[in-house]
């Protein structure tokens, strides 16, 4: 006897049995990605900044980084470098808020313009 089996693969691979249950699930995801957009671009004090700085439109390769852990005054300070990504401002913005390491406390890590690396070839 052959079996069939549906099942409904979300974009980040969860799997759900239902078309309805798959569907609410992605709308769900989507809409904590624009929040947590919004609240980026809207209220914290990296987006703001880099926002009046650059714009929106401005094409680049950014670098991105992680929120410092430590938000206090006291002890040692770290952003990890969550990766270099070319795009628009707005680009690599919607990529940052949607990785969970550019959060620890709730403010958002870091964008950075950089300039194209020179690489010396041996």
């Amino acid at each position: 006897m052959v079996n069939v089996v549906t099942k409904y693969v979300a974009n980040d691979g969860s799997e759900f049995e239902t078309r309805a249950d798959a569907v609410k699930y992605e709308f769900d995801q989507n809409a904590a990605a624009e929040e947590r957009y919004l609240k980026y671009v809207r209220h914290s004090y990296s987006g703001t900044k880099a926002i009046s700085e650059y714009g929106l439109d401005k094409y680049g390769i950014w670098e991105v980084k992680g929120e410092d852990s430590n938000a206090d005054f006291g002890g040692y300070h770290y952003q990890p470098s969550l990766g270099l990504f070319e795009g628009t401002l707005d680009q690599v913005i919607r990529k940052a808020t949607s990785m969970s390491s550019f959060y620890s406390w709730g403010g958002g890590g870091s964008i950075i313009l950089r300039e194209k690396p020179e690489v010396l070839k041996l």
